[in-house]
């Protein structure tokens, strides 16, 4: 086929297609609907033709509103050519809202070799260094730059953020009893946090233990316990540990003095402190009364609940969970105590138990916990004479803890008698008489403490021995059974010896204080000739000087607590050597005493008292 024959044919091809298009281009206009002539849109919007008043001249555009523009849709319901009435727009303004939503952080994170230099590509390494270093330095230094504009700007605002309170307005926020109660729970937490005990960190674990503990003392200080606000010059006259918390300290504080030596008037004091807080800290609780208190305990059938003796005769208890001042006392009257009282202690069962308390003048008052405004039993102790017990004056007491019934007090003529509560149910002259009298003492007594050998971890019953100190500088040992005295422990010096007591762990060894500022241990299994511990006493520091009013053991025996003139309390750790009874310890004192002419055979192995059972 020659060139101008394809030529023809493609030209009748092009004509071809030119037909088709126009063909259809006539098919789709005659089945397009007819447009809406202008007359029917201005009728459709309620606008009469050939009425000019209606129709205004077009706005420009920048001004022309939502309102003012006619919408124009297909009519509804399958009217052709029909425009829908247009709808009337009802518009408000409103602010609008920014909302920044931030973008999301990619972390990223760089991976570091770390490669030993050999000496070949040192070189190499360097002029790397050389080029990178420099860049990265500067990199950081801008970061740090950057962050510390950030942080003074941070610093800025938070400095203009924060408002200073006024006077006024802290005043009403401490006095509130909610952050009050928050304030003081907070700080003893923080206090117990801080006040652990030291790990020794050079102890080595390789060495023997036997090596390590010969060089320790018996007796070490672990804490002191004051406050210069609350015990500032209040002698100390009572310290307790709890039964129910080893770790709690219960010490009664006498008003302070003045400087020419006169009690001031101020309120009685009993602080609660936590061995476990640390010396600087504040009292667990601290507790107050009218009247200072002479002595104070721990409840031993209620954890929350402390009673405590005053100056003025009343016995007071306080309940930690209501309230600082008392929430039962006795009263002010002839029903009650009218003279300082010298004792209180708790006797009985869980389920029924009572309180007694024995005033200066003699009088033993038995109450119940539950109603102290009257006692259930009186008594006067006396003598049997004529005077009927006129003119005694009792210092001491102490009770048996193997029979509540018998007790020993200690007078002011340095007498020490024996007693029974089975004699106040007597009638006439008999009612409170006293039993056997053991003299020795030529000075008052000021402390009584019988053995507690009713304690299930002794294997022997010594409670027919007894203890007792006096201002003759003396602690003397007695056989309540004998009614004899048994030892002189002469106290070197010319002081006060102010109170004596067993220990709960070993039953050979017992506590001394003096007004001297010295504490004195006795192992009579080992020597009746001298202590085998001391600590404090002149010549040991300034804080040591002052006289030792009270002490008292802790229950595990390991610690003892004394508490002198000045308002401090001491706590010792007792070496475990010492602390503990060895296993011939009755034997080992028995012996002893026998050596001294104190007992004889019948005496040990047929009284009852003392053998071993």
């Amino acid at each position: 086929m020659s060139a101008k024959e394809e030529l023809a044919k493609k030209r009748e091809r092009l004509a071809e297609l030119r037909r088709a298009k126009t063909e259809r281009a006539g098919t789709a206009a005659a089945a397009s609907p007819q447009q809406p002539s202008l007359e029917e849109v201005l009728a459709a919007a309620g606008i009469k033709a050939g009425d000019e008043a209606n129709i205004s001249s077009p706005a420009p555009s920048s001004q022309v509103t939502p309102a003012q523009t006619p919408a124009k849709t297909p009519a509804a319901g399958g009217e052709e050519g029909g425009l829908r009435e247009s709808r009337k727009l009802n518009l408000t303004i409103s602010e609008a809202v920014l909302v920044e939503v931030p973008g999301k952080v990619l972390e990223t994170y760089d991976k570091v070799i770390q490669t030993e230099v050999t000496e070949e590509d040192g070189k190499d390494e360097d002029e790397t260094a050389a080029r990178i270093i420099p860049t990265a330095v500067s990199e950081e230094g801008d970061k740090d730059e950057d962050a510390e504009e950030d942080n003074n700007a941070a610093d800025e605002q938070k400095e203009e953020e924060v408002q200073v309170m006024s006077e006024a307005e802290w005043g009403k926020v401490t006095e509130n009893d909610d952050f009050r109660d928050f304030f003081f729970r907070s700080s003893k937490v923080m206090e117990r946090a801080l006040g652990q005990q030291k790990y020794d960190i050079l102890k080595d674990y390789s060495t023997d233990d036997a090596s390590n503990q010969a060089g320790e003392d018996a007796l070490s200080l672990l804490a002191t316990f004051g406050n210069e606000k609350l015990t500032a010059d209040r002698a100390v006259t009572n310290v307790e540990w709890s039964m129910h918390h080893p770790e709690l300290l219960l010490a009664s504080y006498h008003n302070p003095l003045s400087p020419e030596g006169e009690l001031l008037g101020a309120e009685g004091l009993v602080c609660v402190w936590n061995l476990r807080a640390g010396q600087q800290s504040e009292p667990e609780y601290h507790l107050r009364c009218q009247s200072a208190p002479t002595c104070a305990i721990v409840n031993r059938y209620s954890p929350h609940c402390f009673l405590g003796g005053t100056l003025s005769g009343q016995v007071v208890l306080w309940d930690v969970r209501a309230q600082r001042t008392p929430v039962a006392r006795t009263p002010l009257s002839a029903g009650g105590h009218t003279q300082p009282v010298v004792k209180v202690q708790i006797v009985g069962t869980h389920h029924a138990h009572s309180l007694l308390s024995l005033s200066n003048d003699a009088k033993l008052s038995t109450w119940t916990l539950t109603k102290l405004s009257e006692p259930i039993d009186s008594v006067t102790l006396h003598d049997g004479g004529a005077s009927g017990g006129a003119g005694m004056s009792v210092t001491a007491m102490a009770f048996s803890d193997s029979d509540v019934n018998e007790f020993l007090v200690g007078c002011e003529d340095g007498a020490v008698w024996s007693g029974s509560r089975k004699t106040n149910t007597a009638s006439g002259a008999a009612k409170g008489k006293l039993g056997e009298k053991m003299e020795g003492h030529f000075a008052p007594v000021t402390g009584i403490h019988i053995h507690p050998s009713s304690n299930e971890s002794f294997q022997a019953d010594l409670s027919h021995l007894a203890l007792s100190s006096s201002m003759d500088s003396s602690c003397m040992l007695w056989d309540r059974r004998l009614a004899k005295q048994l030892v002189n422990l002469e106290i070197g010096g010319s002081e006060y010896v102010q109170a004596c007591q067993w220990s709960p762990s070993n039953l050979s060894l017992l506590a001394a204080c003096d007004a001297a500022g010295s504490l004195h241990l006795w192992d009579l299994a080992v020597s009746l000739e001298g202590p085998v511990a001391q600590a404090g006493g002149p010549g040991s520091g300034a804080e040591a000087q002052r006289g030792l009013n009270a002490l008292g053991w802790g229950v595990d025996g390991k610690s003892l607590a004394v508490g002198d003139s000045g308002g401090k309390v001491q706590v010792y750790g007792v070496r475990s050597e010492v602390a503990e009874a060895r296993s011939d310890a009755v034997e080992s004192m028995y012996a002893a005493l026998a050596s001294a002419g104190q007992y004889d055979t019948a005496d040990i192995r047929g009284g009852g008292g003392g053998a071993e059972q």
